[in-house]
């Protein structure tokens, strides 16, 4: 595993309270199999992103709590979609939390995965 990947699960789970909650994540995260390109994605958004390390980590469990994983073609498209949650908030000056920006997003919206 490249090292940026290492880095960025190090920073997941040192922002995530539950050492069960992370391993879950993570053990979720590597199903994908595009696991390596995926995570390097993820890392960029978050690094561009307003938004804590903690509310991304939080907004991954949301959104893997709410849409299938059958129904998500990669880590990509998943991280895509939380990027363009984050996104859409950058010019208000009050945000909401990214997990209930994701929550809103998916039941206005949805998700199609592809």
């Amino acid at each position: 595993m490249k090292a940026d990947n290492v880095r960025i699960l190090a920073y997941l789970r040192d922002t995530m309270a539950d050492p069960g909650a992370f391993q879950k994540l993570e053990s979720s995260l590597r199903d994908f199999h595009d696991f390596e390109t995926g995570l390097a994605k993820l890392a960029t958004s978050i690094d561009e992103s307003i938004f804590p390390g903690a509310e991304w980590a939080e907004a991954l469990e949301t959104f893997l709590g709410h849409v299938q994983l059958t129904k998500i073609p990669s880590l990509c498209h998943m991280a895509g979609y939380l990027e363009c949650c984050a996104q859409s908030q950058a010019g208000n000056p009050i945000q909401p939390a990214l997990p209930e920006l994701v929550r809103q997003m998916l039941d206005e919206y949805g998700f199609e995965g592809a």
